[in-house]
């Protein structure tokens, strides 16, 4: 009988303790031979490289690429959520994306799934509220924007229907909505409070909203009213009371106030958005930061900068990447013996500790895929490969001449270049995950 035993990373969270280090509070992904991962904001290596790709760390856990999967790790570098995605996002506000099978859906901090993988697009949640999309079945894959747009809960409830051409999120308790190629604003009961009549429009920030009329950005209050009027190729949201506009061309940015006022002239081939005191700017084709008066804090000699987070900001320089503080010094990498090692190799002597797995199986001549999880003993670890014991039976229906299918309690084999998962709802979460059906 022919088995699949999903190959998992093993999920140890520990708990932080309130002796933990303040120089753990904040980590930054970084590539260090071929490899991602986590400094702290003094250059400290606090997570060896280990992943294909990291991303940064948001409601305590990171985003991290293994083998072309997708899961999650908690600020001790170990594997929170296992990578069982094909896609995913970053948590922000308590949830994140994940893709599976080219859909989309939800997942809390634990793993669970929220929002049903069945969606065309997810966005991150906003006051309760996730952008969901599906595609009309009229048209084909590759008809990408033949979609309509509606909001969910976070118990995956589709509280707007899906029936707009395009939606933002919600912002300030306004999100603008596309209908009949124009746009206006809706509130979270789906009243209509700003009329549809803009070609485009932005999210509310500090009570203004960039919206396009005549092909030229201006801004509105919440009522609907032009305070300044529409004269910008592009224009970005206010972020303490400064915003990031364009004129003439996309190579001419600069920043106004909320009167509409200049405040640093548009002479940049670009200006971020406003972040910790600083716009990072572009200008003859070199990437640097300047202050609110207009004033270089930071020449610009990069080839890419990112915004600071926490003082630090990541930056490219002639193919190398690393970090810089407010002042433009460059952080110097360490190497320290407390830096966590890879999941995969931390568990080579746990011998003897009770693990699950996820045993899959096939009905009849059905192409659904079941699983049921099994509890068994570890035996033997040698370097990934994992020797397992079944501490329990695990049938799987009868077969055609009428006898139990399964493994019984007792049946010992090698799962080969593989991990397990440390509790039965794990393997569940994983299994389900996975596209199988749970069948016991």
């Amino acid at each position: 009988m022919k088995r699949l035993i999903v190959l998992l990373l093993i999920c140890n969270l520990l708990s932080c303790s309130t002796s933990k280090e303040d120089s753990n509070a904040n980590l930054y992904p970084l590539k260090i031979s071929n490899k991602y991962g986590y400094i702290n904001n003094t250059g400290e290596v606090i997570i060896s490289p280990q992943f294909d790709v990291a991303w940064p760390f948001s409601d305590g856990l990171a985003l991290v690429e293994i083998n072309n999967n997708y899961g999650y790790i908690n600020e001790e570098g170990k594997i929170k959520i296992p990578p069982t995605f094909d896609g995913a996002g970053s948590f922000e506000n308590g949830f994140a994306s994940v893709r599976n099978n080219g859909n989309w859906g939800h997942i809390d901090t634990a793993g669970n799934i929220i929002t049903p993988i069945k969606y065309e697009f997810v966005s991150h949640f906003e006051n309760g509220l996730a952008r969901v999309s599906k595609r009309h079945s009229k048209y084909k894959y590759s008809d990408r924007w033949k979609c309509k747009y509606g909001f969910t809960n976070t118990l995956g409830e589709i509280v707007i229907d899906i029936k707009y051409s395009y939606a933002n999120k919600f912002s300030e308790g306004l999100a603008g909505v596309e209908i009949n190629n124009k746009w206006g604003y809706i509130d979270t009961n789906e009243n209509i409070v700003i009329d549809p009549k803009f070609e485009n429009a932005h999210d509310f920030q500090e009570g203004l909203a960039a919206v396009k009329l005549d092909n030229k950005w201006g801004f509105i209050n919440k009522g609907g009213d032009i305070v300044i009027e529409p004269e910008f190729v592009g224009a970005k949201e206010f972020s303490e009371g400064l915003c990031t506009v364009s004129i003439k061309s996309y190579d001419d940015y600069g920043v106004i106030d909320t009167l509409g006022n200049w405040i640093i002239n548009p002479i940049y081939d670009y200006v971020g958005s406003f972040s910790e005191g600083y716009f990072r700017v572009k200008i003859n084709d070199k990437w640097g930061f300047i202050d609110k008066s207009g004033s270089f804090v930071i020449n610009p000699i990069y080839n890419s900068v990112g915004n600071f987070e926490n003082g630090i900001s990541q930056v490219s320089l002639n193919g190398k990447d690393f970090y810089i503080k407010r002042t433009g010094e460059k952080i110097t990498i360490t190497h320290t013996d407390k830096a966590s090692t890879p999941n995969f190799q931390e568990n080579e002597n746990s011998t003897g500790r009770t693990v699950y797995t996820l045993y899959t199986h096939s009905r009849g001549f059905s192409s659904t895929k079941y699983f049921r999880t099994v509890q068994a003993k570890v035996l033997e670890v040698d370097g990934n490969d994992y020797k397992l014991e079944y501490l329990e039976n695990c049938y799987s229906g009868m077969s055609l001449s009428g006898k139990v299918k399964g493994l019984s309690k007792g049946y010992t084999y090698w799962e080969r270049d593989g991990d397990v998962y440390d509790t039965r709802q794990e393997a569940r979460i994983a299994g389900k995950s996975m596209g199988f059906k749970l069948s016991e």
